[in-house]
């Protein structure tokens, strides 16, 4: 046996490299100095997975619950000297288990005078099992009805299995769409993504709908809490690289995990270094991760907002007011219209945090990732969210309750309140519609309620 290529598999790119002159990152990568070291993408790779020695760069990837289909190339040393059929039997152990994925046989018609055949499918018995993982797969070849017969060769291989077709990074909606073509797969994406998922064992079993919710959050708090380096992306969900640089495919956000250096900004931006983010490409990342496994999530908008008018009357604040989950219906930002002074100032409620070299921080909305009803915030790490959402482990049941745990967040020990703010032509307006022209003069009693 001297080839073997997995097929009805998905496809996959090769790692990519920066810094490499033979197999340079296929999108905008080359003019980017780091070093990818392989969160960028190669070429596809194409052709045999196992040529004569075992290359665990080879991975394939297969979704759950499928066994494993390859094709085989067999040689012999010297042509035969008749026609001949026997059996090739593939006998896999998966981590370690020999039940998990079982034998399979094919029937191999060889002519005389031939001294090599391919056989174009093969099938282990069973199937991988119903989770998100990653397997050493171990696979003994052998031969009977011919003689000699008995092993002709040990392989070993990584193999990925997950939940659904890759699906596209960039849709809206809640079932979303699969990924066509299927590019961006990597074997150190797919790595990265199982640990998340499943840790320092790669598998984490998906049988029941609840369990997608907890493996929702295993992303989300591997992303936020293993602190990747970020990259100056801005409010927007693309990576572009410092003021002037070249912009990443939503499909290769996975560049976050790179450490960054310190190059100009844009203009009006202080100096940082260019790995610096926000909450929204944080989320783009989970919601990547998960559609690279077959994982449908979507992103989501938390927006500030009072339940008190400046006038003293109420209003009733409901969950669509405070979200808005892409794909549904739009949320705007709560506004007001006040004068003061002969100066007309068309307002919104804004959350204000501490103050910066430029001017006091606000902050427009919180981007979040949105499963199943469950909101994960971005950016922010989960050992700070309330135990209560720590321990559930599938993020905050709505979105008031994140609310309030994202106003009463402080910033270097500085609290954060909400305002009624006016960029043009600029001022701060209390609860009471008083003006300040700075928000941190407006005295605690008067900041907006949270509802």
């Amino acid at each position: 046996m001297t080839g073997i290529e997995f097929i009805d598999d998905y496809p996959m790119d090769a790692n990519g490299h920066n810094l490499s002159n033979t197999d340079p990152d296929r999108q905008f990568y080359a003019s980017i100095p780091e070093d990818f070291a392989g969160w960028g993408r190669g070429m596809p790779l194409t052709g045999w997975d196992w040529e004569g020695t075992d290359n665990l760069e080879r991975a394939a990837c297969y979704q759950r619950q499928r066994p494993l289909h390859m094709k085989v190339r067999l040689r012999s040393s010297l042509p035969a000297p008749t026609a001949r059929t026997f059996t090739l039997t593939v006998t896999p152990t998966v981590d370690g288990s020999t039940t998990v994925l079982t034998a399979g046989t094919a029937s191999v018609n060889w002519p005389a005078g031939s001294q090599e055949q391919i056989v174009p499918m093969i099938a282990t018995g069973g199937t991988l099992p119903n989770e998100v993982s990653r397997y050493h797969v171990h696979l003994t070849w052998s031969v009977s009805g011919i003689v000699p017969g008995g092993t002709v060769n040990r392989t070993n291989h990584k193999i990925f299995g997950i939940y659904n077709d890759p699906r596209d990074p960039d849709d809206s909606t809640a079932a979303g769409t699969a990924l066509s073509p299927v590019d961006g797969l990597t074997k150190q994406r797919l790595d990265k993504v199982t640990l998340a998922i499943g840790g320092a064992s790669r598998r984490f079993p998906t049988p029941a709908a609840h369990d997608l919710e907890t493996l929702v959050w295993h992303v989300g708090r591997h992303v936020n809490n293993s602190g990747p380096p970020h990259f100056y992306g801005g409010r927007n969900t693309l990576v572009r690289y410092g003021a002037s640089g070249p912009v990443t495919q939503l499909i290769d956000e996975w560049v976050m995990w790179l450490n960054g250096r310190s190059i100009p900004p844009d203009s009006g931006v202080p100096k940082r270094p260019w790995n610096v983010g926000a909450c929204i490409t944080y989320v783009q990342l989970m919601k990547t991760m998960l559609a690279s496994v077959g994982v449908q999530a979507r992103r989501a908008w938390v927006y500030p907002k009072t339940n008190l008018m400046p006038d003293g009357s109420t209003v009733t604040l409901t969950e669509n007011d405070l979200v808005e989950v892409e794909g549904g219906p739009s949320v705007s930002p709560q506004k007001h219209t006040f004068t003061d002074g002969g100066l007309v100032y068309p307002s919104e409620v804004k959350l204000v945090g501490q103050p910066q070299a430029w001017g006091p921080y606000i902050d427009n909305f919180e981007a979040c990732l949105y499963y199943n009803g469950r909101l994960i915030p971005g950016a922010f790490s989960t050992n700070q969210y309330p135990a209560s959402v720590q321990n559930g482990g599938v993020g905050f049941p709505n979105a008031f309750s994140l609310f309030r745990w994202w106003q009463s967040i402080r910033q270097n020990g500085h609290p954060r309140f909400m305002v009624w703010f006016c960029a043009s032509p600029g001022g701060y307006f209390d609860r009471h519609g008083t003006f300040y022209s700075s928000p941190y003069a407006i005295d605690a009693a008067n900041w907006l309620p949270v509802p």
